[in-house]
């Protein structure tokens, strides 16, 4: 099921469709993610995604006030209970690779990417040299963890 593959909503990086690329570029996290959800007032309200390079791109043409909204794209939208042979299929078929997780009352559950269904497919975390953390999915165990410790 997407639920048990996506990467949860808490530990997601996504921007107010609002802030103009120089927020967005003051913000280190911007570097981490090739795709990124963008959501009007609170990540329950996620309007699109905007493209990295995009940002970068408007940056370099001193486009500094532009927003996201501005240059931001639809997102695949996926309910958590679908499983990941259909998530396989509305990536194909849409030729996307990134969606928006909706819990059964509309709100953000998480993303799930194309990379997810590949490596739960292939049984083998797939890892590149951006790649931080392996497991998003073991981060928001951890951080929950360290929450009720606290």
């Amino acid at each position: 099921m997407v639920h048990e593959e996506m990467t949860p909503r808490t530990v997601v990086s996504a921007f107010d469709m609002e802030k103009t690329i120089k927020e967005v570029l003051d913000d280190n996290t911007i570097l981490r993610f090739s795709r990124i959800p963008v959501y009007e007032e609170t990540i329950d309200n996620v309007r699109g995604l905007v493209i990295r390079s995009e940002i970068l791109m408007a940056a370099s043409r001193d486009e500094w006030t532009l927003t996201l909204k501005d240059i931001m794209k639809p997102i695949l939208k996926l309910e958590q209970d679908a499983t990941i042979e259909q998530a396989l299929d509305v990536f194909l078929t849409n030729k996307q690779q990134f969606a928006l997780v909706r819990d059964e009352f509309g709100g953000t559950s998480g993303i799930l990417t194309m990379e997810d269904v590949m490596e739960t497919l292939l049984g083998k975390e797939i890892v590149d040299e951006l790649d931080e953390v392996e497991d998003m999915r073991e981060l928001a165990r951890e951080q929950a963890a360290q929450t009720e410790d606290e």
